[in-house]
């Protein structure tokens, strides 16, 4: 039986440079995970008229692509020994990738996907709260790596399916963690309207500190690399992020919700465009 790991990388054929696939070769080769290469090709009513047939025009367009696709394997295995992580490329006719992507990853049981945030925002946001595993968003942005992992956690909201995901959200960070030689910091950020409104009077010093002791005896971290703050979510995040240098944030998503506490809304939406670090989505 195969028990290794698929990442399912979606491919962008306009970018100058295929991010998303150079860190699924660099996380795979450290966890022998396998990569299947995925790429979408479609052509509108107006382009097809230079082809004597929408057939010709589905197998021309698809042949390039397999053929674009295929070169950037080999320059790949020409310079890394990673022949064996990678699968032949899986090309479609599909006008929307990321949705296609989600199909895919469901049919091949990819543990995740990965891709940019260079797509149209609207088809960002159905990918995370449709991909049937982990999304891991590559930032294209070349920093030096840190050693940084940050799970982002709603330590705030008490249910059973919240427990849920912030053990996901961790186990995820502690097991990226471990495959990139890095350490794991916890962000919780607490919303000051929910908390008064539900009496739970954060209004001193102390009572934070109490809270955040609680947190890191909880999740069995260090309190050096667990950070709790009263304010808005989506700005402590962020100054987290830059604090602790991640090089990549942990999030979860709500399925019927979209991603939790930063993906809702205009400013959430932003804020993704203004991470310079990888963002992993678990839901």
């Amino acid at each position: 039986m195969n028990n290794r790991f698929t990442y399912l990388v979606v491919m962008e054929p306009e970018a100058p440079h295929q991010t998303a696939l150079l860190k699924a070769v660099e996380l795979a080769c450290k966890t022998n995970a396998i990569i299947e290469i995925f790429a979408c090709g479609y052509l509108t009513d107006e382009e097809i008229i230079q082809f004597q047939s929408r057939q010709e025009d589905k197998r021309s367009t698809i042949d390039v692509l397999t053929d674009w696709c295929s070169e950037q394997i080999e320059t790949l295995v020409s310079h890394q020994n990673i022949a064996t992580h990678i699968k032949s490329p899986h090309i479609e006719w599909n006008d929307q990738c990321l949705k296609a992507a989600c199909y895919r990853a469901r049919e091949i049981g990819a543990n995740m996907i990965i891709t940019t945030n260079n797509h149209d925002r609207s088809d960002v946001k159905g990918l995370l709260r449709y991909s049937p595993c982990p999304v891991l968003l590559a930032h294209s942005f070349n920093r030096p790596v840190t050693g940084n992992v940050l799970a982002a956690l709603d330590t705030h909201k008490k249910s059973d399916a919240n427990d849920a995901l912030n053990n996901a959200i961790l186990a995820a960070a502690l097991n990226l963690a471990e495959d990139t030689d890095s350490n794991v910091h916890l962000v919780s950020a607490i919303d000051e309207k929910e908390a008064i409104a539900a009496h739970l009077g954060f209004e001193y010093l102390e009572d934070i500190e109490s809270e955040h002791a609680l947190i890191a005896n909880r999740f069995e971290l260090p309190k050096n690399r667990v950070h709790v703050q009263l304010g808005n979510p989506q700005i402590i995040i962020q100054n987290c992020v830059e604090t602790v240098d991640a090089d990549t944030l942990v999030i979860g998503t709500n399925a019927r919700k979209g991603v939790a506490g930063l993906f809702l809304g205009n400013t959430a939406e932003k804020l993704l465009s203004q991470l310079l670090c990888d963002v992993l989505i678990v839901n």
